[in-house]
């Protein structure tokens, strides 16, 4: 996978964030203007003309033939593929290529001069309209043939198997379908969490669209029997409840993601968003060769998710062993791993935690770089881990950003990581966006705030995220010692941590999850920060 960030000084990444070196200026000119966006063709006359306007028609077409064979070269045999080069025209191939986001304040090509009329002209008009907040190739760019970015919610599918304990399939497989959902820019996907507040109701479809604000409802059911499944799905128009689509499914277990694929490109189809080859392969990743270690997978997910943090270990792990090339398991497991820097309940230091999960995490990219949550998981196993690289972490974010725009989980570790580099304002308003795809998931959003306002020097802010304390998670009582340590309240900052320690049960140790916050800051600014109120508040460190 070919990674170019064009937003501040160009540069050119392989999938493990290793730089390419682009020798020509007129190359790194080449692959900007055909990665505007990916995939769509240009032709050599169009090239030659933008590039070498100063020459004749037969030296230009030379001078790219020129260019196009000296980028194959800088490119080398693994990541050539990204160039298609036909007789008339040239492209980028979307499948093997990621651009980064814009981060704000960033110039599109920043420095790049190649001293051409026709591309000085095209690159000022390309700066005139990211600086109107219409951005090239960010989140939410492109739209679809409505002119705007449509509204989506998939509902919990309902279990009709005999067996209730299967409800982690049915779950499962609902994840699934909003994680490839969500990979569409021009679809806002509402959040796992908020779409599953319906899970066991059967509100009215208008209902459900006033209170999640969405235009569509994707709903069914799901039963499991023995190696077969049934899976139903629908899509409704929220306003007038009017059905649009439905389909039922008879199966195989093991074409369960011919399945997911299908009930995918049905909806996008009948919502009008023009797919692509390349657009219908980003909905998808790499399936498991063994099926029971997807089972195992959605068996730990369904675990975590109802917070019993060692069972969903236990049973990713499961999953990584029985399918060693199973990307989605290892990036999982490199995700536990990460986690567990901030806890004590595994029993291993994060300076033993931070190796593991990042060798998880480096084997997960291998495997599949396509996918955006391994680069979440990169994301946390670099970034947030003792002796990781907290560039290379935000650039994992990145690519997971500009690969699925619209899943708030993504964005909010987006949030976190721009919060610890200082981007306060970039990072607050990734947080307003994810309340808009996550109404019903205030206390994720609320953790997040917590260290931005903090880290802001706005203690009473921070303090007044949760509406009541005793719901705060035990790593938030911590934040609040400090902001009562920073406003001369140490009984309170005492009793933050007292509560937390009582809270976690064992599981969390205050002075370690304080030692973290401290590492992994990108500034010293806010190091000192950290350092100064957990000191104020008790902690010896």
């Amino acid at each position: 996978m070919l990674r170019l960030r064009l937003f501040g000084r160009f540069r050119a990444e392989d999938a493990l964030g290793n730089e390419i070196t682009i020798k020509s200026r007129k190359a790194r000119a080449l692959l900007a203007y055909l990665a505007l966006p990916p995939g769509k063709p240009r032709s050599r006359e169009q090239l030659a003309t933008l590039l070498w306007s100063d020459r004749g028609d037969e030296q230009a077409r030379g001078s790219l033939r020129q260019a196009l064979s000296g980028l194959r070269r800088d490119l080398g045999n693994g990541l050539a593929e990204a160039l298609r080069i036909g007789d008339d025209a040239v492209s980028l191939d979307p499948e093997h290529v990621a651009v980064e986001s814009r981060s704000s304040g960033d110039e599109l090509l920043e420095g790049l001069h190649i001293n051409d009329p026709a591309f000085d002209e095209w690159l000022r008009d390309e700066r005139l309209r990211c600086d109107g907040n219409q951005p090239v190739n960010g989140p939410g760019s492109i739209s679809s043939e409505r002119g705007k970015v449509l509204s989506l919610a998939v509902l919990p599918l309902v279990n009709l198997s005999d067996d209730p304990e299967q409800d982690y399939f049915a779950d499962g497989l609902t994840e699934d379908l909003i994680a490839a959902m969500g990979r569409f820019h021009s679809v806002a996907v509402i959040a796992r969490n908020s779409a599953f507040h319906y899970k066991g109701r059967f509100p009215l479809t208008r209902q459900v669209g006033e209170e999640l604000g969405v235009e569509y409802l994707v709903e069914g059911s799901v039963r499991r029997s023995g190696n077969r499944i049934r899976v139903s799905s629908q899509l409704t128009e929220t306003t007038e409840g009017k059905q649009l689509w439905a389909k039922r499914y008879d199966r195989e277990l093991e074409d369960v993601f011919a399945v997911q694929d299908d009930i995918v490109s049905a909806i996008a189809a009948e919502l009008g968003v023009n797919l692509t080859a390349a657009a219908e392969a980003r909905t998808r990743s790499l399936p498991p060769e063994n099926l029971t270690a997807y089972d195992r997978l959605l068996n730990g997910r369904a675990a975590w998710w109802r917070g019993n943090v060692n069972e969903g270990f236990r049973l990713v792990e499961e999953a990584a062993a029985i399918d060693p090339t199973y990307a989605a398991a290892q990036a999982w497991l490199a995700l536990q791993y990460a986690y567990q820097v901030f806890s004590a309940s595994m029993g291993l230091t994060p300076e033993e935690l931070g190796p593991k999960s990042r060798a998880i995490a480096k084997r997960a990219l291998e495997l599949d770089d396509r996918d955006p949550f391994v680069h979440m998981a990169a994301s946390m196993s670099f970034g947030f881990t003792p002796g990781g690289n907290k560039d290379r972490g935000l650039r994992h974010i990145e690519i997971a950003t500009s690969m699925n725009p619209h899943d708030s989980e993504i964005m909010l570790l987006r949030a976190w990581h721009l919060a610890f580099f200082g981007r306060f304002d970039e990072a607050l308003e990734i947080v307003r966006q994810v309340r808009r795809l996550n109404p019903f998931s205030a206390f994720v959003v609320s953790e997040c705030l917590t260290d931005i306002y903090y880290m802001m020097g706005d203690y009473k802010q921070c303090l007044a995220t949760y509406e009541d304390r005793s719901e705060a998670p035990a790593q938030v009582l911590v934040v609040y010692a400090a902001c009562c340590g920073q406003l001369g309240a140490s009984l309170e900052a005492q009793h933050c941590l007292e509560d937390a320690t009582e809270r976690a049960a064992g599981r969390f140790d205050p002075h370690r999850f304080a030692e973290m916050q401290i590492t992994i800051c990108a500034r010293q600014r806010e190091s000192d920060l950290w350092r100064d109120g957990f000191r104020k508040a008790g902690l010896k460190l």
